[in-house]
């Protein structure tokens, strides 16, 4: 099943830093304006030089946004400082572009992230099926992680050694460790620091070091872990912590329990945009069918396929964690330390020849 998330680019904003929003904006509006009022247009080469100079984020976003300018911006050589390519993640000059599973009909109204690295047992998704059960369950015969006489956290992170061979009793094992969260919640909420001052560093370290109390197996928070929390600041962000740990627990069993109850929930796949310490934004959404590598690789293609010149990038990273990198990364080999492109690479022209070459 294909999802083509390329296709509908065209008709939304996408791949746009949030500083050149407006800018962007303004300029396609501008360009479909004249363009419905016939005003006199730039000639060819004239908008190809004004493409030339332009943010290659703001490059593509107005190919989206204006199709007259597709075969425009295309034609020209478009250079990039830096590329990477990680985690279904892709950063084209520090600005990143990642795609996502989501779950958007859950009851709280938010939706819940299915793809990627669990903060809960930190295994990682690349596929759902129909019901949300995550591919790792699946290859596994449906059972669920843990309790199995492997060194192997379960859906929370938590390791057992208690062998429990049937899904009803780690269930069960799993819903007593949310209960558990819970009363450590109201533990939290109840809890009075003494305010001692503490600097930021420190504080940031303390915080690290209580998120890892309860795991192997979970428990109740003791005198001596609460006191960790030096003041009310520090305790309302424990409370916040657990709170969300709470959410992502509860969403896990509702979203093992599907198949058994036959609900088959609603999944997009959404394209985030991220930009420094800004706030992460959906720019894209489309309905999710059961190939999330193929709505990446679609995404790659409309950034860089089908240019009459060879995309130019100064620095390119890979960090393969699925078989999508993996393919991607076959086509590198490594000498002295530097990644050089092979004779053919992930992103052609028709006829075969390369498309990104890295320069040194």
């Amino acid at each position: 099943m294909n999802v083509n998330v390329a296709s509908t680019f065209n008709r939304s904003v996408v791949l746009v830093p949030v500083n050149h929003n407006d800018m962007v904006l303004s300029i396609s509006e501008k360009i479909n304006q004249n363009h419905k009022m016939n005003s006199k247009p730039f000639t060819y080469d004239s908008l190809k030089t004004v493409i030339l100079y332009m943010d290659p984020n703001t490059r593509i976003l107005l190919s989206s946004r204006a199709p007259s300018i597709r075969n425009a911006e295309k034609a020209v050589p478009l250079r990039i400082e830096s590329l990477s390519i990680k985690h279904h993640r892709v950063s084209v000059n520090n600005i990143g572009y990642e795609c996502g599973i989501y779950q958007v009909d859950c009851k709280n109204k938010q939706p819940y992230r299915v793809s990627g690295l669990s903060r809960l047992n930190w295994k990682r998704t690349c596929n759902v099926d129909e019901f949300g059960t995550r591919d790792y369950i699946s290859a596994a015969g449906g059972m669920l992680p843990a309790n199995n006489g492997h060194f192997e956290n379960n859906l929370f992170g938590s390791y057992y050694r208690e062998i429990i061979p049937t899904n009803e009793g780690r269930f069960q094992k799993l819903e007593e460790a949310l209960e558990i969260e819970k009363q450590r919640l109201n533990q939290l909420m109840n809890y009075r620091p003494n305010e001692n001052p503490v600097n930021n560093n420190i504080e940031a370290k303390i915080c690290s070091k209580f998120r890892v109390i309860h795991y192997d197996p979970p428990r109740l928070y003791n005198r001596k872990d609460l006191e960790l929390l030096k003041n009310e600041k520090m305790v309302k962000a424990a409370i916040r912590y657990v709170k969300d740990r709470i959410r992502q627990m509860k969403q896990e069993l509702v979203l093992f329990q599907n198949k058994s109850k036959n609900i088959r929930p609603k999944f997009e796949i959404h394209v985030v945009m991220y930009q420094g310490n800004l706030t992460p934004r959906v720019i894209e959404r489309v309905k999710y069918t059961g190939d999330f590598h193929k709505a990446e690789e679609n995404l790659r293609d409309f950034m860089f396929a089908k240019r009459q010149h060879v995309v130019r990038v100064k620095s390119f990273s890979i960090k393969q964690a699925c078989s999508m990198c993996q393919n991607f990364h076959e086509c590198f080999c490594s000498t002295e330390n530097k990644l050089l492109p092979k004779r053919f690479l992930s992103f052609v022209h028709q006829n075969g020849s390369p498309s990104c070459q890295i320069d040194f």
